[in-house]
């Protein structure tokens, strides 16, 4: 087992539980706060899933590894996003009024009518 499997795999552990975790959080409390965390989650368990996928040379036509490849991209975007998401979950879930972020999640996510 290389080392970069070995790492891989033990980053997975804790992404795979924040991601169920917050994937519960979501079903149970929909604002927006609840709806960025699995995004950022699921973006996460992306980057660590490409880097296991390039340990065990798995997908060899995406050239894990290589600059301008598509696992690259896909590593990149994976990691942008969930570093996006996370911010954006800080700025705005955390400081504005709850009440604000769940009308905004009703309108994205559900289609639900405001209470």
């Amino acid at each position: 087992m290389n080392a970069t499997l070995s790492k891989a795999l033990v980053a997975l552990v804790p992404a795979g539980i924040l991601f169920v975790g917050s994937v519960l959080l979501f079903l149970r409390e929909r604002t927006l706060g609840s709806f960025l965390q699995p995004l950022g989650a699921g973006c996460l368990v992306v980057v660590i899933l490409t880097h296991v996928f390039e340990a065990l040379h798995l997908l060899p036509w995406m050239q894990w590894g290589s600059n301008h490849s598509v696992g690259h991209y896909l590593d990149l975007g994976s990691a942008v996003l969930h570093a996006v998401s996370y911010w954006v979950l800080a700025s705005c879930a955390y400081q504005a009024p709850r009440i604000m972020c769940r009308r905004i999640v009703q309108r994205v996510v559900t289609d639900a009518p405001d209470r």
